[in-house]
């Protein structure tokens, strides 16, 4: 969006693709605060731009709308000295949740890898008649996977 002082509320919705209600249950939530034109509709300054861009970017981090609130009034109610030990305590909760997540992805991944390998062999088999020996080598093949995986196949 260009460096104009003043955006209506269509203009923010297209440009950050996000629905016009969402804007306004943002506004309710306190998050935000538009001024009115003369004809009553709703303006953005470019903070509250900013700020829809930061709220809509720790929702795709993970963050629900009460974390995110949390942030916000602490940040609000002091200054930085005085709200950095509970705002690093928030953050560092949420990192070491994000590493808990990736770890999980990581093992997804190595998961899903190891199925689509054995699938890959078995695309390439020539025992594909006999569907005994297909179970067993699959059983065979899966055996070390985790059992919550083993069932795709």
């Amino acid at each position: 969006m260009d460096e104009k002082k003043e955006y209506y509320i269509g203009e923010i919705s297209k440009e950050l693709n996000v629905s016009q209600r969402t804007i306004r249950y943002y506004e309710e939530l306190g998050f935000i605060k538009p001024g009115r034109s003369f004809g009553r509709f709703r303006i953005y300054d470019q903070s509250a731009f900013n700020r829809l861009c930061t709220i809509l970017h720790l929702k795709d981090l993970g963050m629900t709308l009460e974390e995110i609130g949390t942030l916000f009034n602490i940040i609000k109610s002091g200054s930085v000295h005085d709200i950095s030990p509970k705002l690093r305590e928030i953050l560092l909760s949420k990192k070491k949740e994000f590493e808990s997540r990736l770890e999980k992805y990581k093992d997804g991944i190595k998961e899903l890898e190891e199925i689509l390998s054995i699938i890959q062999y078995c695309e390439n088999c020539n025992n594909a008649t006999d569907p005994d020996i297909c179970h067993s080598c699959i059983d065979e093949r899966t055996k070390d996977l985790n059992p919550q995986i083993k069932g795709i196949l």
